[in-house]
């Protein structure tokens, strides 16, 4: 997806001016379409907040492109990032992320703008130039889905579960880092993305059930026994990973059964079933079963 970015920041920086001079409806929809196209590249996900942030700063920097080209590049580049930038891992890397996408974008735009009436293959060039400087900050680090999902839980959820998430957080950034057993590593991904499913679910249930009591019983004791399993099997999996009598390089990390399984996704929810009837898990049991879903009332 870190193509997109390259091509449509690219041709907004080198072009803009150029695509600007076309009949109005035409010049809004080109420059509106790079925008967007370089905005999901700076996500690298199909994202609605980073797709408004690119037209947003599209239609910023067009009102100041002729004025000072410059702070039109600035402008532009920091809108790309504006949604990457919200996944920063803590304030002082969204600083960081945000400064430098600042500052190559006034660069970039002053760049574009000293070769703006060259030929064509010159500024295919300059082209190809500032749409390397407006993307190095693509290799600063942020977090995934998944990341982002157990962050929001840590922050929203109450206790027992934000603290535990926090924990958990904190070991899906650490085997992002690290190299794990191939085993572990398989089984561990599974896990996280199974437990980032069941974190959302309860997430949303916290946002709409919230006062019905019966209904918001039921459903958030399913969904939070089986965070908690997810959770305890991942805790368990990484323990045994840092193990002293699996440091050797001559042995490996031996991923119980059940920690495995755990990349197996859960039951679905069924609200009309009571709590205590519902706590058997395809996780326990060894066997595949759907997705997690919460079927909310509207």
């Amino acid at each position: 997806m870190r193509a997109l970015f390259f091509v449509g920041a690219g041709l907004l920086l080198a072009f803009q001016e150029s695509f600007g001079a076309l009949p109005g409806i035409v010049a809004s929809l080109v420059l509106v379409a790079f925008g967007s196209t370089a905005a999901i590249g700076a996500s690298e996900r199909l994202s609605p907040l980073a797709i408004g942030f690119g037209a947003l700063g599209v239609f910023l920097s067009n009102i100041v492109v002729e004025t000072s080209p410059s702070l039109a590049g600035a402008v532009l580049v920091l809108a790309l990032y504006l949604e990457r930038s919200l996944r920063a891992r803590s304030p002082k890397e969204r600083i960081l992320h945000l400064g430098l996408a600042l500052a190559l974008g006034a660069l970039s735009g002053f760049l574009a703008s000293e070769f703006r009436n060259h030929a064509i293959a010159t500024r295919i060039v300059v082209a190809v130039v500032v749409a390397t400087l407006a993307g190095l900050p693509l290799f600063l680090p942020v977090r995934d889905r998944i990341g982002e999902v157990l962050a929001r839980g840590k922050a929203k959820l109450p206790a027992p579960f934000g603290p535990r998430l926090g924990r958990l957080l904190d070991l899906y950034e650490l085997g992002n880092e690290i190299t794990l057993e191939k085993e572990l590593a398989s089984a561990s991904a599974g896990a996280f993305s199974a437990l980032a499913d069941l974190v959302e679910q309860r997430l949303d249930l916290e946002r709409v059930l919230k006062g019905r009591t019966k209904q918001w019983t039921t459903m958030t004791t399913l969904i939070d026994r089986n965070i908690e399993r997810h959770a305890d099997l991942l805790e368990r999996a990484y323990s045994a990973s840092t193990e002293p009598s699996v440091a050797s390089n001559n042995e490996s990390v031996n991923v119980p059964a059940d920690v495995a399984a755990v990349a197996v996704p859960v039951a679905p929810v069924d609200s009309e079933t009571s709590p205590t009837a519902s706590t058997a898990s395809p996780i326990a049991a060894g066997t595949a079963a759907p997705a997690p879903s919460a079927n909310l009332p509207s």
